[in-house]
């Protein structure tokens, strides 16, 4: 019996990653920009241009924008695994 369960518990593992991958790559081929949707600007084009470009680097910052998607995805399931699943 722990010799089926633990093939069923390595066995799950790449379905775990594969599904991970596919939730990612959806999150990021969503059309439109988060940092825009997060200072809700980007259709009004109002403020001081100067000003915006700085709080949207800060947020890109912040949020590990910048970083290249492997090291995203990994950031990604290493706050997954610990809980933190962001903010509504």
């Amino acid at each position: 019996m722990a010799k089926f369960v633990g093939a069923r518990l390595l066995e799950s593992i790449p379905v775990l990653v594969l599904s991970s991958l596919l939730v990612f790559s959806v999150l990021h081929l969503i059309p439109g920009d988060p940092v825009d949707a997060m200072l809700g600007v980007a259709s009004f084009g109002v403020g001081d241009p100067e000003l915006l470009k700085k709080q949207e680097e800060a947020i890109r910052l912040e949020l590990g924008l910048n970083d290249p998607l492997p090291i995203q995805y990994l950031n990604w399931v290493g706050r997954a695994l610990r809980g933190d699943l962001g903010q509504s």
